[in-house]
């Protein structure tokens, strides 16, 4: 059983799991960027499909990759001896398979051609020019947690860093796509909300540790050849991020404080009569 405890009385915390952070109550830039659309979205339990969650799965793998190397060879196991799909990943139905699992308990099996990748992935976002000439990970630390409160409305609110550099006041949050082009990266942040994201975690750094962050996100191709793009939100980008940001809270605030029905109804974004449409 975790014990959760703990985090209540220290808002920063250096090594915590994701999945005591995951189980934490407080609201994460995703439930944010949910209340984005409706309180309906922010409430609704959400199924994924198994494409989803293997590509989720993907992503976990790199995040250890770059934030512990020690932690990430204890984690996974690379199976060379089980056969491949046509996709390259591993054929789960085969014996050798379900020989490395006996073999190998309590561990995520990679095949080659995922760890190649992976291995790929990590050379490009450490090797890149941005990270090379400011020299971005010589000092700073992965994956912390920040718990706080939103000043606004007393909502409880979490932001887990990837990376996070004090002392250059940045930030950076590691994003795995299929298309990591100047193009790719436009859509996807708008798709997918990255600027909420940026304000999400500017707003938490704020509070509790003061400065002004820079909001950086390093996306790179999860497919060959793996190539990587930096990317500072800032700006009316970022402003924007905000401005959907505070009206989330202050909808979700006021929802919880609602006793007229109509009206809650209404902010719950998803009417239950029937509409009308002339």
């Amino acid at each position: 059983m975790i014990d959760l405890r703990q985090y209540q009385t220290v808002k920063v915390q250096k090594g915590m799991d994701e999945e005591t952070y995951h189980l934490t109550p407080e609201l994460g830039s995703t439930d944010i960027k949910n209340l984005c659309d409706s309180v309906a979205c922010f409430e609704t339990p959400f199924e994924m499909s198994e494409q989803l969650r293997q590509s989720m799965a993907f992503g976990t793998a790199f995040h250890l990759l770059m934030s512990d190397l020690r932690a990430f060879y204890k984690q996974y196991f690379v199976g060379h001896e089980v056969p491949l799909n046509k996709d390259g990943s591993l054929s789960k139905r085969s014996k050798e398979f379900k020989q490395a699992v006996i073999d190998h308990p309590n561990v995520d099996i990679l095949s080659p051609v995922q760890f190649e990748s992976l291995l790929k992935m990590h050379q490009a976002v450490i090797n890149h020019k941005v990270s090379r000439i400011t020299k971005l990970y010589e000092k700073g630390e992965y994956e912390t947690s920040i718990f706080t409160e939103d000043p606004g409305t007393g909502i409880r609110i979490k932001g887990r860093f990837d990376f996070l550099n004090k002392e250059k006041g940045v930030f950076v949050d590691f994003k795995t796509t299929r298309d990591p082009s100047p193009r790719g990266i436009k859509g996807t942040i708008y798709r997918l909300q990255y600027h909420v994201q940026a304000a999400c975690y500017k707003a938490i750094l704020d509070k509790e540790i003061g400065g002004d962050f820079r909001c950086i996100f390093a996306f790179v191709g999860s497919k060959p050849p793996h190539l990587c793009n930096y990317v500072e939100i800032t700006g009316e980008l970022l402003q924007e991020g905000f401005e959907k940001r505070r009206a989330a809270l202050n909808r979700l605030d006021q929802y919880q404080r609602e006793d007229d029905p109509i009206i809650k109804e209404e902010l719950y974004g998803y009417p239950q009569e029937l509409m009308v449409l002339e």
